[in-house]
């Protein structure tokens, strides 16, 4: 069960501590959790807009862009508005197909009960986001510029500046078609794999990818969240979320300063831990390194966790 905690973050402003120590304890105690930020943002969503529920996701492919493009800013630009408008194209052909399917009754579940087809339907394709799906900005970045927006104060603003390009067009395109696009992180590794058989050619590794981050930043040095954070602003809450790994071995006191720092010094849409680890059945240990025979009370019933994508994939194993 995956658990998310949706806190007011301010910048300068602290949390208050009993909720980040409890936070700090669940952490600590290996629970499936998320924490997400709402903060006002020169780019963001305001508050009423914030996205209910994601309808489905279509994925630009932004490293591919940069392969294609050959260093030329415009053509870059270029190609990535023309793929939105296709991605655009989809979004309204899935929404008239949902639309058509509901008129005709054919998706009961999602009626109110006892009510005619086609009437007081709870499911409103109006009220939903349809997912642009962002991956592979620090990949694009390196391709363009060969530099990291991670490393590189002129790399990331060079980012930012295409996707705030990117994100004007989305909204247009959205208010023309009557669609709510929204920004959305790629979490699946399925969705990276596939996306990146095109930029074979290019040099690129989809192994040494991860997706824990949009600028591929350096995990254990907290500047570099800020650089992240930046990144974060384009998205709705709750919609990019850095992953830390192995933070739930930290002590509990370098999770609460991770907390508090994200919440009050960055943009971060949220934060989260990945991590592997084996945890007893019999007396709930959790042990970094893996084995089938519990280190503490000696039993044989111990599972394998592996949490990736910013925290949503949990994979359970028993050893």
């Amino acid at each position: 069960m995956e658990f998310e905690v949706v806190l007011a973050a301010r910048a300068g402003k602290p949390l208050d501590s009993l909720l980040l120590e409890a936070l700090a304890e669940c952490i600590s105690r290996s629970v499936p959790l998320r924490i997400l930020f709402q903060r006002a943002s020169i780019v963001g969503e305001k508050e009423e807009h914030q996205p209910g529920g994601l309808l489905q996701t279509i994925s630009l492919n932004f490293p591919r862009a940069a392969a294609i493009a050959g260093g030329k800013d415009e053509v870059l630009a270029e190609w990535l508005e023309d793929h939105l408008h296709r991605v655009v194209e989809a979004h309204q052909a899935k929404k008239a197909l949902l639309a058509n399917r509901l008129k005709a009754g054919a998706l009961a579940p999602l009626q109110s009960p006892g009510k005619a087809a086609g009437q007081d339907i709870p499911f409103h394709l109006e009220q939903f986001v349809c997912g642009v799906g962002v991956w592979g900005l620090a990949e694009m970045t390196r391709l363009h510029l060969g530099e990291s927006p991670a490393k590189s104060d002129a790399a990331l603003k060079w980012l930012l500046k295409l996707m705030a390009r990117i994100k004007l067009r989305m909204n247009e395109l959205g208010d023309r078609h009557g669609l709510r696009l929204r920004f959305v992180s790629n979490r699946s590794r399925q969705v990276v794999d596939r996306l990146s058989q095109s930029l074979l050619e290019a040099g690129f590794d989809c192994d040494s990818q991860s997706c824990e981050s949009l600028i591929d930043l350096d995990a254990e040095d907290s500047s570099t969240w800020v650089s992240e954070g930046k990144v974060h602003s384009f998205f709705p809450s709750g919609h990019a979320v850095l992953g830390l790994e192995a933070l739930n071995r930290k002590d509990k006191t370098f999770i609460q300063e991770a907390i508090q720092m994200a919440a009050a010094e960055t943009h971060l849409g949220g934060l989260t831990w990945v991590d592997e680890f084996c945890r007893c059945r019999q007396c709930s240990a959790v042990s970094g390194e893996i084995g089938a025979v519990c280190s503490v009370c000696g039993c044989e019933q111990m599972v394998l966790v592996d949490r990736q994508g910013q925290g949503m994939v949990n994979r359970i194993t028993r050893l």
